[in-house]
C-alpha cells in the first residue's frame, strides 16, 4: 500500500512539474513533494525507523525573515508550541515546535514551520530571572528520530545545541556563547 501511495504521489508531482509555468506552480510542486515525503514518513512511523526524517527544505526555499517568525509567535504563542516528540502534523500551516529545553530550564529552543519557507527559523529563548530573551536565527532544521538537545556548561555562558539541519549530515552540535543581556552568538549562525 505504501508503494502505491508513493507511486501515485510521484506521478502527480511529475504532472505538476510538467505543467509548471511560473514560480507559484513550482512552489505548489515543492509543497506536494513535502506532502509525499510526510505521507511516506507517517506510513512507516509505526515501525520506528531510526533514520526517519522529514525535510521540507529544498534549495528553492528562501531564508525566513524575522517578521515572519515574529508573526507566527504573535499568532500562535510559544506556550502553544507543539512538542517535538509528537512529530510534525500539517506542514501547510504556520507552526511552532518546541524542539527542546535545557535541563535547568534556562534555555528553550523552538522551530518554525511555514508554507512559504518550510522548516526554517529557530528561536532560542534565554530565560534570565524569569524573563524571556528571544534570539532568532534563520536556520533550516529537519525533524528526525534523534531529539534535539540544549546542554549548558558549568560556567552558564556556554550552551551546546544539537539539532538535525539536513538529512545528509545528521545531528550537528552548535556551540553558543551567552551574555548577561540574554543575547546569544554562534559561529556560522547569523542572529536576526
Amino acid at each position: 500500500m505504501k508503494k502505491v501511495i508513493y507511486l501515485i504521489t510521484i506521478s502527480v508531482i511529475c504532472i505538476m512539474l510538467i505543467g509548471c509555468e511560473n514560480t507559484n506552480s513550482v512552489m505548489e510542486s515543492d509543497t506536494a513533494a513535502a506532502i509525499a515525503q510526510s505521507i511516506d514518513t507517517n506510513e512507516g512511523a509505526s515501525q520506528k525507523d531510526e533514520n526517519t526524517e522529514i525535510d521540507i527544505n529544498n534549495g528553492s526555499r528562501e531564508e525566513v525573515p524575522l517578521n515572519k517568525m515574529q508573526e507566527i509567535v504573535d499568532k500562535i504563542g510559544l506556550e502553544n508550541a507543539a512538542a517535538y516528540e509528537e512529530g510534525i502534523g500539517d506542514i501547510l500551516s504556520n507552526q511552532i515546535i518546541l524542539l527542546c529545553e535545557s535541563p535547568s530550564g534556562h534555555y528553550k529552543a523552538y522551530g518554525f514551520i511555514s508554507p512559504e519557507y518550510g522548516m526554517n527559523g529557530i528561536l532560542i529563548d534565554n530565560i534570565i530571572n524569569q524573563q524571556s530573551n528571544y534570539n532568532f536565527f534563520s536556520q533550516k532544521w529537519v525533524y528526525s528520530e534523534n531529539t534535539p538537545t540544549l546542554n549548558e556548561s558549568d560556567d552558564f555562558y556556554q550552551v551546546t545545541f544539537t539539532i538535525c539541519q539536513n538529512q545528509e549530515e545528521g545531528m550537528q552540535e552548535i556551540s553558543f556563547v551567552t551574555y548577561d543581556t540574554g543575547t546569544m552568538e554562534a559561529p556560522g549562525w547569523d542572529k536576526m
